[in-house]
């Protein structure tokens, strides 16, 4: 099955503890692309790679070609349409001199990997519909009169315009464009610790070890998200002040046949640095694992994870309810695929892995 002849693909989407050169290694939140055995989910739901037979390989272009120049260049032309004309009036709220539509979103072009946040001005008690290319979006309300709803593009979601439409019914009200942009990634070279090598591990065997570990109990809890919706407004950075990133989220390691993509941020920290909740939630992972080391998942609600990994000690335990900036553990260096003590941090919506430190950003619309 595993015979050096097969091109496989890998991806791995829940957070390579992993930076640049001597930083760090292969880890969490990774893609081995042309190495092993996990394929395209089929779903939104679905978004996280199950295990599949071998495909052919995902070829990663090292720079921005005609391709990408080409989406580069496309003319962003966003627009609101109203069904009738005659619902316009019906359709626009006004506040104080400012008319404003009652459907909006927070970017008229995304890239893969970014964050959207639908909002809707209904007065009604009950949620409006909202779907998102024909995906019923759930939304949730802090104050009377407006609705929120959060949208994840995952790294390799499809370049194309996308429509977001708000209904009565089966009558269309309201529509918005948004154009979902081809995102260029840097490719770094894939470095194995000095451990990893003494024991004769190659980053074939390593994809293959992250490919078939860790992943299935952090994906087992991401396709189980609870009802009930913990958040009540933005979100806050994991740790004191913004440290350096040391791995950007997306970026492509390499190394001969084997590729791994990072989809998570490695963010610079001393050993013993607090790490707290972004905001509220349930603690569903608190626990060793042995590529990733102490673990953290949050579930916020509404689809939305957060992921805190190589952890030197952890605060909390599987069950426990975390406000925002509840301290949740310290940076460490733990687990098979860590170098140097740093904060592997995650997002997970809707299964989509997204950039954190973008999610984070657009999400303080919330407030």
């Amino acid at each position: 099955m595993f015979r050096s002849f097969i091109s496989l693909f890998v991806l791995v989407l829940v957070g390579v503890a992993g930076g640049v050169g001597v930083r760090v290694g292969i880890g969490p939140d990774a893609v081995p692309g042309r190495g092993y055995v996990l394929e395209q989910p089929v779903s939104r739901e679905m978004s996280s790679l199950v295990a599949a037979i071998p495909t052919a390989p995902t070829v990663f272009d090292d720079t921005a070609g005609e391709d990408e120049e080409a989406d580069a260049a496309v003319p962003i032309v966003p627009r609101a349409v109203v069904s009738d004309p005659d619902l316009r009036e019906e359709e626009v709220v006004a506040e104080g001199a400012v008319l404003v539509p009652p459907l909006s979103v927070s970017s008229d072009a995304v890239e893969q990997g970014d964050t959207l946040v639908v909002t809707v001005r209904h007065p009604g008690a009950s949620a409006p519909r909202v779907t998102f290319d024909g995906v019923e979006i759930t939304l949730f309300s802090f104050s009377p009169g407006v609705w929120y709803g959060v949208w994840g593009f995952d790294v390799e979601a499809k370049p194309h315009v996308a429509k977001v439409r708000l209904w009565d019914g089966q009558q269309l009200l309201s529509e918005r464009e948004v154009w979902v942009l081809r995102r260029v990634f840097s490719v770094t070279e894939l470095v194995l610790s000095e451990t990893q090598e003494e024991q004769g591990a190659t980053p074939a065997t390593a994809a293959a070890s992250i490919a078939q570990g860790d992943q299935s109990k952090i994906y087992s809890t991401i396709r189980s998200p609870l009802p009930k919706r913990y958040f009540n407004g933005s979100f806050s950075y994991p740790l004191e002040g913004f440290p350096e990133v040391v791995g950007a989220f997306g970026n492509v390691r390499r190394s001969g046949e084997t590729s791994i993509r990072h989809l998570g941020t490695d963010l610079d920290a001393a050993r013993g640095d607090t790490v707290s909740a972004v905001q509220g939630g349930m603690v569903r992972v608190a626990e060793y694992l042995d590529n990733f080391g102490n673990t953290v998942i949050i579930d916020h609600g509404d689809s939305i994870f957060s992921l805190y990994l190589h952890l030197d000690t952890m605060g909390v335990r599987e069950g426990d309810s975390v406000n925002r900036t509840t301290p949740i553990g310290t940076v460490g260096n733990t687990g098979a695929y860590s170098l140097d003590p740093h904060l592997h941090f995650s997002v997970k919506v809707g299964g989509s892995s997204v950039d954190p430190l973008r999610f984070l950003e657009v999400m303080e619309s919330l407030n």
